[in-house]
C-alpha cells in the first residue's frame, strides 16, 4: 500500500530515489515498470530508469551481494550487467562512447607501434636477445657450458 501511495503521490512523474527512502521502501518493492529518478547529473538533467533497473544495478554496488546474486538469482545479475550505464544522462553516456572511442583508438596505435618495433627489431624485444639454433649465443643456464667443455679438452 506504501508503494501505491508513493506512485500516486508522484502523480504521473518519477518517483525520486529520496522518496522511496524516506517511505521506508526498496525498488524490489515498487511494481517493475515505475520510473524512478534515480539521481541528477552534473548538468542538472534527472536520471529516470525502472525500479526493476535500479533494483539491478543495486548489486553493482557491493561485490559481495552480487557473487551470492550470482547462485541465487543470475537472472538479475544479468540484467545488472546487461543495464551498465543505464543510470547516466544522455549527455554523460556520449561523452563516456568518446573516451571510450578515444582509448580504442589510442591503444590499437601503441599495438601498432610495437609492432612494427618488434618487426624492425627482427621479433627481438627491446634489451632481449634472441637465441639462434644454428649456434649461435645460448642463454639459460648452460650458457657457456660449450666453451667450458672446449677448455677441458
Amino acid at each position: 500500500m506504501v508503494a501505491e501511495a508513493l506512485i500516486q503521490s508522484a502523480d504521473g512523474e518519477a518517483v525520486t530515489a529520496e522518496a522511496i527512502a524516506e517511505a521506508g521502501l526498496t525498488y524490489e518493492e515498487l511494481p517493475p515498470e515505475t520510473p524512478v529518478e534515480v539521481r541528477t547529473d552534473e548538468n542538472g538533467n534527472e536520471v529516470v530508469i525502472s525500479a526493476e533497473v535500479a533494483a539491478a544495478l543495486t548489486l553493482l554496488e557491493s561485490p559481495v551481494e552480487l557473487l551470492s546474486e550470482v547462485f541465487s538469482d543470475p537472472g538479475q545479475v544479468l540484467l545488472a550487467l546487461g543495464s551498465l550505464g543505464a543510470d547516466m544522462s544522455e549527455e554523460e553516456r556520449e561523452e563516456a562512447e568518446k573516451m571510450v572511442v578515444t582509448v580504442v583508438v589510442a591503444g590499437q596505435a601503441v599495438q601498432t607501434a610495437l609492432a612494427a618495433a618488434s618487426a624492425a627489431t627482427g621479433g627481438v624485444p627491446a634489451g632481449g636477445s634472441k637465441s639462434s639454433p644454428a649456434g649461435g649465443p645460448a642463454s639459460g643456464p648452460n650458457r657457456g657450458a660449450r666453451s667450458r667443455r672446449r677448455s677441458k679438452e
